[in-house]
């Protein structure tokens, strides 16, 4: 009977203790176990939220386009197979997002399906170019212009022609570019 005391005090006294701190590197806010280096919601510290268009980076609110690739938000990542060639895109632009959605669906619906990729210098989320696309000016357009239309390596090969803004960029054609996945973040 003594040990049936004891054990009903013991099972109070741990119902009441507080609960056990969350692990490293994780922070205790609001009930939650939380990452206050990249959680959006409590970014730096509890309560702490990052504006729409922003991500959480160690702990700061930086906009999502200037963000690592694996902690990017608000917009989508596109993959393209140009080539037989992949090229892996970030892209803020509905439009252009939902249009891929809808190529990476039914690769033979109708309309405009050439990507028209003004393209920036820098490798972005993919590494093996040494350039990427602007991820707001991108969009699909209805023909292919020869002037812009090359396979990936043709680009890294020659990127003064393609890469720099307007009137440079990459439009390849629709005969060999196909929209392989899009990534909603």
């Amino acid at each position: 009977m003594a040990r049936l005391g004891l054990a009903l005090s013991l099972a109070a006294a741990l119902a009441c203790a507080p609960a056990q701190p969350c692990a490293n590197p994780l922070s205790a806010c609001d009930g939650h176990c939380v990452l206050f280096s990249a959680d959006v919601a409590n970014c730096g510290g509890c309560g702490r939220v990052c504006s729409a268009g922003f991500a959480c980076v160690e702990g700061k609110c930086v906009q999502a386009s200037q963000a690592p690739c694996g902690t990017r938000s608000g917009g989508w990542f596109v993959i393209l197979d140009v080539c037989g060639e992949t090229v892996k895109m970030w892209t803020v632009n509905p439009t252009f997002a939902q249009r891929a959605i809808e190529l990476a669906t039914n690769p033979a619906a109708p309309g405009n399906l050439v990507p028209d990729l003004p393209l920036v210098d820098g490798s972005d989320c993919d590494a093996q170019w040494s350039w990427h696309p602007d991820p707001v000016a991108a969009e699909f357009t209805g023909a292919a212009d020869p002037t812009c239309d090359a396979c990936p390596a043709d680009v890294e090969q020659n990127p003064t022609a393609y890469v720099g803004g307007l009137p440079k960029h990459w439009c390849p054609g629709s005969d060999r570019t196909r929209v392989i996945a899009v990534d909603a973040r």
